[in-house]
């Protein structure tokens, strides 16, 4: 059973923390929507849970077979590759494979067309495809649908909750449009220290 344990977890910037400490267990069947305004450090707790950022107290546990990937508010794609290249550069599939996974997004006629030509919403469902394609166990989402528009966000919410069944699922949004679709199962919001 995959459960990540965090225990008074807490990140401090220039002597000031982000937020007050994080307790919090979140099993293996659980979507996760971490709230508060901008500037409250919800990139920053993501990308805790990811590893790329220690925290100044507390612990997270999280299993050692895990798989985490992670949408990041930018792309971060390979932008001078097609977008074949950017699915290769996780995955070892063949191309007729990684032709068929772009199809899920409605991609595949763009798959030979180099990054830096797509538009941000064609980018933001590649990010998500490319993440995805390493199966994740947990997978967290920075604002992953923002310059989507309402048909392809549909089909990236299908996508990540027909993938992710069973898994861990951390996003963080303003979009309460997003909350409704993708239906955390908890909801944590970032207080700030007094």
């Amino acid at each position: 059973m995959e459960t990540i344990k965090i225990q008074s977890l807490e990140k401090y910037y220039r002597d000031k923390s982000l937020f007050k400490p994080v307790n919090l267990e979140i099993s293996h069947h659980e979507r996760l929507a971490v709230l508060g305004p901008s500037g409250r450090g919800k990139t920053t707790f993501l990308k805790i849970v990811a590893g790329l950022v220690k925290p100044t107290f507390g612990r997270i546990d999280i299993p050692k077979d895990h798989t985490i990937s992670m949408v990041f508010q930018e792309n971060l794609l390979l932008e001078g590759f097609h977008g074949v290249d950017n699915i290769k550069s996780v995955v070892n599939w063949k191309e007729e494979r990684i032709l068929s996974w772009l199809q899920k997004l409605s991609l595949e006629k763009d798959g030979y067309q180099f990054v830096h030509n797509y538009s941000g919403g064609m980018k933001r469902r590649l990010a998500l495809l490319r993440a995805l394609a390493v199966k994740p166990r947990i997978l967290l989402l920075d604002e992953a649908f923002r310059e989507v528009d309402e048909r392809n966000k549909n089909a990236m919410v299908d996508l990540v909750l027909s993938e992710m069944e069973n898994k861990i699922l951390i996003f963080t949004t303003h979009d309460n449009n997003d909350l409704k679709m993708l239906k955390p199962t908890k909801c944590l919001e970032l207080e700030e220290c007094e």
